[in-house]
């Protein structure tokens, strides 16, 4: 489900001032993100995932469950995108950050204040102070990896279409696609038929002064053997089409069975439940340049968030 849903929310969070358009006016889902681009960040994410294991016999089953929660609050510049626009490195001058890892409270002194560099051009991605060039805690990098993830090699337009003719209530059928290629990767083979995906207009809405239209995209499986997955998005979707996806509500649910191997005596006959949730807000407010601090070294040349 983190990469299912992470393909959802990075392509949404990333590929994210002028009136409303009118009715005879098309808004374009293509908007990619710039190297340079600045932005005021907010970011409330919380994750739990649960594996139910039952075991061949009359054992009752077992559980082992696993939960993250962050908010962040943080000026981010991008200072590298890959070939479809997509952020792969960003530099994050974090004003406010706590959280949640297993129900542990964690330590804010980390990365409060802090300026990080987040490289995700690959996994592991990579998480350093912006003063010592020191990798991160290894809390702190799970905190931050769950926002910041190697980013898709897809947008916006590939889900959604390259525009629309915005009406209130107006819907139409969306791509599938990059789900059905990431659940591809799992092992799961799916028909188009076997995936409902449908967005609507929502309404106008003016969100902290910038004139937009809400769209809601939703994705759901049916009748998948072993498969079950929900995922919904709300975005506010500027009517400049210089400005990107400003804000993102998502939230999303998957239910995964698997046998375990029959090669292993001890696990034969047994099977694991997976259950993921996971909800997020995300707000990107498009900002200017901060003035840096005498004495501390400038961002790496002009990246974030798929």
């Amino acid at each position: 489900m983190r990469k299912l849903a992470s393909i959802l929310f990075l392509t949404l969070l990333f590929c994210c001032g002028a009136g409303v358009a009118s009715a005879a006016e098309e808004l374009s889902f293509r908007r990619p993100t710039r190297a340079g681009d600045a932005f005021q960040t907010e970011v409330n994410l919380a994750f739990t995932r649960e594996y139910r294991f039952v075991l061949a016999g009359p054992d009752k089953p077992v559980i082992r469950q696993e939960s993250l929660s962050v908010t962040l609050f943080a000026w981010m510049k991008v200072l590298e995108v890959n070939s479809v626009g997509n952020p792969n490195r960003v530099e994050l001058r974090i004003s406010m950050i706590g959280g949640y890892l297993d129900g542990k409270a964690f330590d804010a002194s980390q990365l409060m204040g802090k300026t990080v560099f987040c490289d995700m051009r690959r996994l592991p991605c990579r998480f350093t102070y912006g003063e010592s060039n020191q990798r991160l805690p290894r809390e702190a990098r799970r905190l931050l990896g769950a926002v910041f993830r190697v980013p898709p090699e897809n947008t916006l337009k590939d889900t959604l279409g390259e525009g629309i003719v915005p009406a209130p209530g107006k819907r139409w059928n969306i791509s599938a696609l990059p789900v059905m290629e990431s659940l591809k990767q799992r092992g799961f083979e799916l028909k188009g038929s076997s995936i409902e995906s449908v967005a609507k207009i929502a309404g106008k809405d003016n969100f902290r002064g910038i004139d937009c239209w809400q769209v809601t995209a939703s994705i759901l499986s049916r009748d998948v053997p072993n498969l079950d997955f929900r995922l919904k998005a709300d975005l506010w979707i500027p009517a400049d089409p210089k400005l990107n996806v400003i804000r993102t509500i998502r939230s999303g649910v998957e239910v995964v069975d698997r046998m375990l191997p029959m090669d292993n005596p001890l696990s034969s006959g047994s099977s694991v439940r997976v259950i993921t949730n996971e909800t997020m807000e995300a707000i990107l407010i498009p900002a200017k340049e901060e003035k840096k601090t005498p004495g501390k070294r400038s961002s790496w040349s002009d990246f974030i968030l798929h």
